[in-house]
């Protein structure tokens, strides 16, 4: 008997300690959002959260870290949710289509976006970092595949190194990103054109010869 009622009661803590997690980055997002990074402390969101100081550390280990993940988070859902409408043609209209929602999210609060990419690029957070490294590697992953399924489509050249293709893709997305932040008065419209640009130079080099 006492082991089936400890077998119930661990998915019952383990629901109360997500959702406990779900409040603090909740609060945390709020706070970070409406005062900024610094002005921001974990002291603060543990009080609004209701929750003891030291359990929001059990989220993240640091208040950097905190705020990547939360952060982080928030940008998969965007572009999770721009996947959803994804153009039926050609992977250029498809990437852009995806990085339109995403310089959106960036250029939305620059200065918030300016943490988030130092925190995710250059923190010594392990969160941070392990965060990075996660995002880095689903989104090659998953321009590897449009790219793959452009090949499939004779939209690509049969030679051409997916791989090569989404590191490039991946790089001109962070280069725009910082060269985009680090602007005193960051331009939206003038981020997607340079990288609309860059991209097309990009697909000119691996396009299938009817394309080219």
């Amino acid at each position: 008997m006492s082991k089936l009622i400890e077998t119930e009661r661990k998915p019952l803590r383990e629901e109360k300690r997500l959702e406990t997690a779900r409040v603090i980055k909740e609060v945390a997002l709020r706070l970070f959002t409406e005062r900024g990074f610094e002005a921001t402390t974990t002291k603060e969101i543990a009080e609004l959260a209701g929750v003891a100081h030291g359990t929001v550390f059990l989220v993240a280990p640091t208040k950097e870290g905190l705020f990547v993940t939360v952060l982080e988070e928030k940008l998969r859902e965007v572009f999770a949710e721009r996947t959803k409408s994804l153009p039926k043609r050609s992977v250029m209209a498809q990437l852009l289509h995806v990085f339109d929602a995403l310089f959106d999210f960036f250029a939305k609060e620059p200065r918030r976006s300016r943490v988030l990419v130092k925190g995710m690029m250059l923190s010594a957070d392990p969160t941070a970092r392990a965060l990075n490294e996660a995002h880095a590697r689903d989104f090659l992953a998953y321009v590897h595949g449009l790219v793959e399924r452009g090949k499939t489509r004779g939209e690509i050249a049969e030679n051409a190194r997916s791989d090569v293709a989404a590191e490039s893709v991946f790089a001109l997305y962070l280069y725009s990103v910082v060269a985009f932040l680090n602007e005193s008065e960051p331009d939206r419209r003038a981020l997607g054109v340079a990288f609309k640009a860059r991209l097309e130079a990009l697909f000119r080099g691996i396009a299938a010869d009817r394309e080219r």
